[in-house]
């Protein structure tokens, strides 16, 4: 007892007051700090709430240091602190009142991580953060003095200067503190503790839904890719591994916080680049981490420096076409010049080379439209692949350009792709063909995880009737031999041909109409799945009516190794607009009546119909190691589900 009377003496009521005044002044100073900085930097002058409190605050404040500091005479002598008189402690206690309303008013609980109701509800505000903690620290200081009740004096010196300095060290702590709190932006990050062995095989054919994993609240998918041992999923604020077999998360990494995410999956799905630009770095550099989809540990860390300098972001658009381990992809376009595609080492934002159309004096060659990634221009792993047309100059005169050429198929053009170092931007190899119509598209074809083959890239027309065209990758030599049955000439297809589903080192599937009306009762022509062989010779065939599907869903149809899978979504006559993911199952050799559709369960998401009752979106289906994954893109919540055999 007798310690603990002598600790209380030593804190004696005009220490902490004086520390209340402290606290109180370096909040209104710290408020007059941020009106003058703050707008140099085009930040609002509001605290997180959007209003105007703090000037209340600090008009309160004022009030404050008027009633503990305002003394009728000058005391010239040292001496002991003199208790409030009953008015001015009933005024104080009035504006701690009215002090704790505008703290209380000012905050927002979404300027910080922990206290937002959800990572969309976040909006970090350091501007506003900091008026308020002036807010707070001038109510801080008030109950303080409240608590003590005392008008403490200035003499002596010791005992005065030192505590209201540590009041001003306070203020300083806590905007250092609660700035940095709501700039923070914490990682979500598991490593995997145990993964299979080996790889489970691609099943060849699917009969219902093995697993399901629910994404989480307000995060979308924004696509699938294969890894090593199931599906990794590259969500909108980061990337998650699952096991295709099981369907349990082998590893994840997350920033559900920042506002700005980029995943980029390379090297074969051995590795995931997660790109954020995080808040509190106000240089504007790209944070990048590497990661070993194996395991889901950090390979490696590093920062990038904004590719445009400061101002310049008002006149050019820089847009992320493609990225790998090594180089990013850009598409550049201002005022002054067309758009153009830059090649960037992926650690430094260096520049290494651009892709352009060659120049020739025997003849013109051009891309129509630019470069467009996806579609005359892609990278793959370690190259870039262009494509675009030639024609003779003596073809050319003032009256017939390039385009009036490929608007006329009697007059065939020289049809290019050419594949190109990524790094170097030195030509790998180089194809042209004199036989043709239109320009060209280019895609990269990747084979079923699992199997032997290796990807090919496939050049294709504008119609359906001109001839599709796969090159392997590695040195542009031709993988694909067309059935006889299919093609009415050494450079058109039939008017049967519908499209490529598969293009392969090993096997090729193809689709095409048949003949109408077999005695299932629909007089249009079915659809014919063809599986052929590396030599060309169709070696098994899967057959759907006409009318199991929608014609916009084809071009989603995936090639298993004993069935071919169509995603779609069915529209239910419920009057409540509800789409619901099916998966459409067309076995080869087995006839029309073997088709089967798996229906899931509930609702994925309300839409409008489209033309024919129904809409398609964006359901997708990906063979990944263990399961066949399939998911809505975009949508609010969305179930990723592995289909088993």
């Amino acid at each position: 007892m007798e310690n603990e009377s002598r600790v209380t003496s030593r804190v004696r009521p005009e220490t902490v007051s004086w520390v209340g005044l402290g606290l109180v002044s370096g909040g209104i100073l710290l408020a007059a700090v941020d009106m003058v900085r703050f707008p140099l930097m085009e930040e609002e002058l509001t605290t997180p709430d959007g209003g105007l409190w703090w000037l209340a605050a600090v008009l309160l404040g004022a009030i404050v240091l008027c009633v503990v500091l305002r003394r009728d005479a000058w005391e010239r002598q040292a001496g002991p602190a003199t208790r409030l008189d009953r008015t001015r402690a009933v005024l104080l206690l009035v504006v701690i009142v009215l002090l704790l309303y505008v703290a209380y008013t000012a905050f927002s609980p979404m300027a910080f991580s922990w206290t937002a109701e959800n990572p969309r509800f976040y909006f970090p505000d350091a501007a506003g953060v900091s008026l308020w903690t002036a807010t707070l620290a001038i109510t801080l200081g008030a109950i303080l003095m409240a608590a003590t009740a005392h008008q403490p004096r200035l003499r002596p010196l010791p005992g005065s200067v030192p505590p209201m300095a540590g009041g001003l060290v306070l203020v300083l702590l806590l905007e250092f503190g609660l700035g940095a709190a709501t700039l923070y932006q914490p990682t979500e990050h598991t490593v995997a503790d145990a993964f299979p062995d080996t790889p489970a095989p691609v099943p060849g054919d699917v009969s219902e839904v093995g697993w399901e994993w629910e994404v989480p609240q307000d995060v979308s998918v924004r696509g699938v890719e294969p890894g090593p041992f199931g599906p990794l999923l590259t969500l909108e604020d980061g990337v998650v591994a699952l096991d295709g077999s099981s369907g349990e998360v082998l590893w994840s990494y997350r920033h559900p916080y920042n506002s700005w995410v980029r995943v980029v999956i390379s090297d074969g799905g051995t590795r995931a680049l997660v790109t954020r630009q995080p808040v509190a770095d106000r240089s504007g550099d790209h944070h990048v981490t590497e990661i070993d989809t194996v395991t889901g540990g950090i390979l490696r860390e590093f920062t990038v420096p904004p590719l445009l300098e400061e101002g310049e972001d008002e006149e050019t658009r820089v847009d992320f076409l493609a990225g790998t381990s090594e180089v990013s992809l850009y598409s550049w376009r201002d005022t002054t010049e067309e758009q153009r595609v830059r090649v960037h080492a992926a650690d430094s934002n260096e520049e290494l080379w651009f892709p352009t159309v060659p120049e020739s004096r025997d003849r013109t060659c051009v891309n129509f439209g630019g470069w467009q990634s996806g579609e005359n221009l892609l990278l793959h792993e370690d190259q870039v692949l262009i494509t675009y047309l030639c024609a003779d100059e003596d073809r050319l005169d003032e009256d017939t350009t390039l385009r009036d050429l490929t608007l006329d198929n009697r007059e065939p053009l020289t049809g290019v792709v050419a594949a190109f170092d990524a790094r170097t931007g030195e030509e790998n190899w180089i194809r042209e063909w004199d036989d043709t119509n239109t320009e060209l598209s280019i895609s990269v074809d990747r084979p079923v995880p699992g199997t032997d083959s290796h990807p090919v890239v496939v050049a294709q027309g504008r119609y359906r009737s001109d001839l599709p065209r796969a090159l392997d990758l590695r040195d542009g030599s031709d993988s694909l031999e067309l059935p006889p049955e299919l093609m009415d000439s050494e450079t058109a297809m039939s008017d049967d041909f519908e499209q490529l589903v598969r293009v392969g080192s090993e096997s090729t599937v193809l689709l095409s109409r048949g003949p109408a009306d077999q005695g299932n009762g629909d007089e249009r022509e079915p659809f014919l799945f063809h599986r052929v062989s590396a030599s060309g010779e169709i070696t098994a065939t899967a057959e759907m009516p006409f009318s199991t599907v929608f014609l916009d869903q084809l071009p989603e149809a995936i090639a298993l190794g004993e069935a071919v899978i169509i995603p779609r979504l069915e529209y239910e006559e419920t009057g409540t607009q509800e789409t619901i993911p099916a998966v459409v199952v067309i076995p080869y050799d087995a006839g029309p009546d073997a088709v089967r559709t798996i229906r899931f369960d509930e609702p994925e998401f309300a839409s409008e119909p489209g033309m024919d009752g129904a809409r398609t979106g964006d359901h997708r289906a990906i063979p990944v190691p263990g399961a066949v994954v399939t998911y809505v893109r975009d949508t609010e919540t969305t179930i990723v589900r592995g289909l088993v055999g």
